[in-house]
């Protein structure tokens, strides 16, 4: 009986400084106040509130993009942080172009937000997206569907409209055999959808990765991004859609 109650008094001791430990760490970390700012103040509520909008930029940037000013923008290039982190203006040498990139936006974001560009002004849209629905394992048919129904709205406007193959990783990137199998997939498809819509591929693909399909480790800075060699090329094969009867 005595060892029993000894065992039991353990247990007690044990889950009490396990206890104290996890509050430690949730007070450190400052978990509660952080659950209560995403799901209370922000609601953005996992597996309820769409995927794109618990990306914490989505609402912010929306709001701050529909602030500009457009008096001289007629060519938006619209996406997710591969747009978001280049200057479109300066890297197509135009002050027509603006960039509205939302850094880990999906195509189901650009969907949903597509309405926001498709005003008197625009003339021309680029769309680059689809590199995020991979990473999060969106499946490649609704990726497709979601492309086909951005290009449906914009066949409405008299609005031209590009769209620049999906990027695929690094080599060293987690997954990125299966991830640039899959991009592959998408690119093919939205192949098949710019001749349905009219529309106009910008291929970069080709010069951007090697002969088996991983991103070349001399075009990004991370596996994912572009670095100025990579924006160069992307720069050189959009030029022409932009100049076209300018």
């Amino acid at each position: 009986m005595h060892g029993v109650t000894k065992i039991v008094w353990f247990l007690l001791i044990t889950n009490l400084v396990t206890l104290v430990l996890l509050g430690y760490v949730l007070y450190h970390f400052r978990v509660p106040q952080k659950a209560f700012q995403r799901i209370v103040v922000e609601q953005r509520i996992p597996l309820i509130t769409p995927k794109y909008e618990i990306n914490r930029s989505y609402s912010s940037m929306r709001e701050l993009q529909a602030s500009y000013a457009r008096s001289m923008t007629d060519t938006l290039v619209v996406g997710d942080s591969l747009v978001s982190e280049a200057s479109w203006q300066e890297l197509l040498a135009s002050p027509h172009v603006a960039g509205r990139g939302i850094a880990g936006d999906t195509t189901a974001g650009v969907l949903n937000r597509i309405e926001d560009y498709l005003g008197t002004n625009t003339r021309r849209l680029i769309l680059w997206v689809g590199t995020n629905d991979v990473a999060q394992i969106v499946d490649k048919a609704e990726t497709v569907r979601n492309i086909e129904l951005i290009l449906m709205r914009i066949e409405r406007e008299n609005i031209r409209v590009a769209i620049i193959e999906c990027l695929p990783v690094a080599a060293w990137i987690e997954n990125a055999e299966a991830r640039n199998r899959q991009i592959f997939e998408i690119n093919s498809a939205i192949a098949k959808l710019s001749a349905r819509y009219k529309a106009t591929i910008i291929k970069v693909s080709d010069s951007l990765s090697n002969e088996i399909g991983n991103l070349r480790p001399e075009m990004t800075r991370d596996g994912i991004h572009l670095n100025s060699a990579g924006y160069a090329v992307v720069s050189d094969r959009t030029l022409p859609f932009i100049d076209e009867q300018r």
